[in-house]
């Protein structure tokens, strides 16, 4: 028959272990325990702490395995701090109805009462009502205070930090009563050994329940402490400890000596007493046996129907019994296909020496071995993880007769884990940035590289709204523009303008993606960014390298096609005209081979800035190659102008250029063709141009000349010296 101290010691190992899965115990907690208030704190020093409390907390925190640092301080310090979140637990805090709104009780470790101190010749106080306009003492944040504070006592109280301190002042004659748990005052007047002061036989205020308190919600360590608190008693260790600071101040009953000295009557009472309790301890019994009856079956229940792997051993690691999961991890069909053999005879056999080891250091120690993690291959190969929670097993005096333990497969919740903490390393280590929003757009994440582009510390921007980083480079249309494709696909991906903490506004490519909750609403938004600059300046020079002269700047053949064919279009769609112009200088040759062409690109970089100073901002100058540059005259309403920007470039490509201290002369001709006259295509605009200039030249160099249908045809037919329908336009003089 399976006792109920086993059920017991089952449930403590069971929620125990389960909470010391998700605690973390390497955490230090601070612990307050109070100044000189015994039994329950003696000391005044960390290192002086004791007391039932102190011992009791010990006891607590080595069975669930807690790592605390104790402070003694006086207790409204320690009330105080513990309510500003410096200090983790109070061990030795009464329960109240004010306290539950800051903190969270454990059940109470001991219940005491009240009293009412008074020198022995002040005879004015028998009840509570005899206290108004008293001068009262309290110890400072005590639950006598909070009591005091609520009756109608008047403004006369006295604050202490200890019991001693309220004692001593009392028995000096300067106020009426000391307010205090009854055993503590008992127990300082002893220390002190101050014989004029006495206890009232009264007993005010309410039942004061001392417990263990931790901060309001945390329920995880609050757990752990109500099952320390089993265990201890499960144990007897609290029974122990209680005995040790408690029965020296306690008022025994008479027992059947002193009984004896009463007259004969209180005998005859006293053996009515023991029939009569003979009876109920009968009736008593019978029903206990009943009690167990049912604990049996309900210990058996719950081993049954536990969604974890149970099992219970000999001092030789001999199966006692175990639960239905654990004979199928086993590879038995059933609990009694376990019970008698060693691990070396199931499933697991190549850990036998392992699994041993374990039970034969918890026996040896006495001390349970809580919630730790090891690994198990099974008969097919596969590794499995397991959670594994080991105590000793007591007989009814307390010997270790075994081990009790339990485990639970968490595998798949070590491989959540491994992915976890690679995701994290990913997301910690990755240079790109990344940025998580809540469903209301509000950042709660961030990475380093998010810092590292945006200049923002996570401090800075947790909580705040991703508009801190606009620019304002982009306009309403753009945002709606990804806010809907957002909503509509959950993803959105592109360049967009952001400015980072110092001001300076930078490019980035930014990838959005939506993580959805079970009903299908967003839950997450996950930004992805990388600082696309350097990719930008790389572009914009290939892209100028592509499209414009790196020795003037100007366009280049690729850019003028592009721009001639855009403002044809623009001139279609405005009905108005254009005019294209093909420049050639003239003698430029002799300059290069002259000079060099070191001189060379020199009259070809001036020439160019003469041809932009000559047309208008809206004008386009290019340069094709060598010395051929084209002007296209846009927006055109009509063609007045052109001979007028054509005598400019004549004069100003005839005037001297000095290039480095070294005069050197050139002309130009020019051809001049018409849209949308001449052609509407920019390859004939182009050749009609090309024809143009070479008339203008085999007139003599330094002139224009205008596109015409005979030029054309002379072109077409070969005739090289057909004449022109016009002559060619009035040049300036030569130089």
């Amino acid at each position: 028959m399976m006792p109920l101290r086993l059920l017991i010691a089952v449930c403590a190992l069971l929620v125990v272990g389960a909470v010391c899965a998700e605690h973390n115990p390497a955490k230090r907690l601070i612990v307050g325990s109070e100044q000189d208030y015994p039994p329950f704190a003696t000391g005044l020093t960390d290192a002086t702490a004791g007391g039932f409390t102190v011992e009791l907390w010990k006891v607590v925190a080595r069975e669930t395995g807690l790592n605390y640092t104790i402070r003694v301080k006086p207790f409204h310090e320690l009330l105080q701090e513990f309510k500003e979140g410096k200090i983790d637990i109070l061990i030795n805090l009464a329960q109240s109805e004010e306290r539950r709104k800051f903190a969270d009780f454990s059940v109470p470790h001991v219940t005491v009462h009240g009293a009412l101190f008074v020198r022995k010749d002040h005879t004015g106080i028998r009840s509570e009502n005899d206290l108004a306009g008293k001068s009262i003492i309290v110890v400072e944040a005590d639950i006598a205070h909070e009591y005091a504070r609520g009756k109608a006592w008047g403004n006369k109280l006295i604050l202490v930090p200890t019991a001693a301190d309220g004692l001593r002042l009392l028995a000096s004659g300067r106020h009426d009563a000391m307010f205090v748990s009854k055993l503590v005052g008992t127990q300082t007047l002893r220390q002190l050994n101050l014989l004029t002061i006495i206890a009232l036989p009264i007993a005010p205020g309410a039942t004061q329940k001392f417990s263990f308190a931790v901060q309001k919600g945390d329920a995880e360590l609050l757990a752990l402490l109500n099952e320390g608190l089993a265990l201890s008693r499960a144990s007897g260790t609290y029974t122990a400890l209680h005995e040790k600071w408690f029965n020296e101040y306690e008022f025994k009953a008479p027992g059947l000596f002193d009984a004896l000295k009463y007259p004969l009557p209180l005998l005859g009472l006293f053996f009515g007493y023991v029939a009569l309790t003979y009876h109920r301890r009968h009736n008593e019994r019978r029903k206990a046996m009943q009690g167990l009856a049912e604990s049996h079956h309900m210990l058996q229940t719950v081993i049954d129907t536990i969604p974890m792997r149970m099992f219970w051993k000999d001092r030789d690691s001999r199966y006692l019994g175990c639960n239905t999961l654990f004979a199928q991890d086993a590879g038995e069909a059933g609990t009694a296909g376990v019970i008698g053999k060693l691990d070396s005879q199931l499933a697991w056999r190549n850990h036998a020496t392992h699994y041993r080891s374990g039970d034969l250091a918890v026996m040896a120690s006495g001390q349970h071995k809580l919630a730790y993690e090891e690994t198990q291959t099974t008969p097919q190969g596969e590794n499995l993880w397991l959670r594994t929670s080991k105590v000793p097993l007591r007989s009814l005096d307390q010997q270790v007769i075994g081990v009790l333990g339990v485990y639970d497969d968490i595998t798949e919740a070590k491989r959540a884990q491994e992915e976890m903490l690679l995701a994290s390393m990913v997301y910690e280590s990755s240079s790109e940035s990344m940025m998580v929003t809540d469903a209301d757009g509000n950042i709660i994440a961030i990475n380093p590289a998010f810092t590292r582009t945006t200049g923002y510390a996570k401090e800075e921007v947790i909580g705040k709204n991703p508009r801190i980083l606009n620019s304002g480079h982009h306009d309403q249309a753009f945002f709606q523009g990804m806010w809907d494709a957002i909503n509509a696909s959950g993803n959105w991906q592109g360049e967009i303008w952001d400015k980072r903490k110092n001001g300076e506004i930078y490019p980035k490519w930014l990838v959005i993606n939506t993580a959805f909750d079970a009903e299908g609403k967003p839950y997450r938004r996950v930004a992805l960014f990388s600082d696309i600059t350097e990719k930008k300046k790389s572009e914009n020079l290939i892209w100028q390298q592509a499209n414009f002269d790196t020795l003037t700047g100007l366009p280049n053949r690729r850019m003028f096609h592009a721009r001639l064919e855009q403002e044809i279009k623009k001139a279609q769609r405005t009905d108005r005209q254009l005019a294209l112009l093909f420049v050639d200088l003239d003698r430029f040759k002799e300059v290069n081979d002259t000079l060099g062409h070191a001189k060379g690109d020199l009259l070809l970089s001036e020439a160019a800035q003469r041809l932009q100073s000559c047309v208008r901002a809206s004008d386009t100058v290019a340069r094709l190659g060598g010395d051929e540059f084209t002007v296209i005259l846009t927006e055109l309403d009509d063609t007045r102008g052109i001979d007028r920007i054509a005598q400019a470039i004549l004069q100003s490509m005839s005037s001297s250029f000095l290039l480095d201290g070294e005069p050197a002369h050139v002309s130009a001709s020019i051809g001049i063709t018409l849209y949308p006259e001449d052609s509407t295509i920019a390859e004939a605009l182009i050749r009609n141009a090309d024809q143009a200039m070479y008339k203008a030249k085999s007139q003599g160099c330094n002139r224009y000349s205008y596109f015409s249908r005979s030029i054309d045809v002379a072109a077409n037919e070969g005739a090289a010296g057909a004449r022109l329908d016009q002559e060619p336009h009035p040049t300036l003089p030569e130089k």
